[in-house]
């Protein structure tokens, strides 16, 4: 038997749903339609759903039409969270390669896009956004909506709180990995940067002489740590 990769419209047309309404009228028919969505989405087949598991054409069946036995409900709903989060871990990981792409073109703070993806990735609020960086909702906003942009402060609170993941997946941290220290480090040792590596604060060091910070640049490393303080409570 050949196997048959379906799209989400073909796998919503089976029999016996003519229409939305009879699908939700199955017993299951909500699930059973999210079911079919996501075998879309991860391209499984029929075939292979059967193969992994452990379910006859009968169950299949009854399952995308969202009417299992009794039974056979413990197993349905076990195959439904199973698709789904591979549905969700999908999407994560796609949102963070976005993100990575648009750190890496070196215009990220200039697209309004990126706020939000930052947002979604990390799965935080604009509230929680907000207190990263020290500023108003109505700034995140702003930002979100295309009508201004993060200053250069802002970005490096931003890429403070990255995912590991993905500062290690930027390109400016590839090229520096051998020839000096990372970004967070650099923070505390010498210039602070932003993502694209233009410098945004300077502190002069010198051997044997305490160094002096002006205000401003104490309150910008009071920020970082506190945004450090957060990000470690968002994990």
């Amino acid at each position: 038997m050949s196997k048959e990769h379906l799209t989400s419209e073909q796998y919503t047309e089976l029999k016996p749903f003519k229409d939305e309404k009879s699908r939700y009228d199955a017993p299951f028919g909500k699930q059973s339609l999210e079911m079919q969505h996501f075998m879309a989405a991860l391209e499984v087949t029929r075939e292979e759903l059967m193969i992994d598991y452990a379910i006859d054409e009968f169950q299949l069946k009854e399952f995308l039409f969202g009417t299992p036995e009794k039974s056979d409900e413990g197993k349905f709903f076990n195959i439904y969270y199973d698709l789904k989060n591979k549905v969700e871990e999908q999407k994560e990981d796609s949102n963070k390669k976005a993100l990575i792409k648009l750190l890496n073109s070196g215009k990220a703070f200039e697209k309004k896009i990126f706020y939000k993806l930052f947002r979604t990735v990390l799965g935080i609020t604009q509230k929680e956004f907000s207190e990263i960086v020290n500023m108003n909702i109505s700034t995140i906003r702003s930002w979100e909506q295309g009508k201004s942009v993060a200053s250069g402060s802002s970005q490096m609170l931003i890429y403070m709180a990255l995912p590991d993941e993905v500062k290690k997946e930027l390109e400016v941290n590839k090229k520096a990995e051998n020839s000096r220290p990372s970004a967070e480090v650099r923070v505390f040792e010498g210039t602070i940067r932003s993502p694209g590596g233009k410098p945004v604060v300077r502190i002069k060091i010198r051997k044997n002489v305490p160094r002096k910070i002006s205000r401003s640049r104490s309150n910008t490393i009071e920020r970082l740590e506190k945004v450090s303080e957060i990000v470690k409570e968002l994990n």
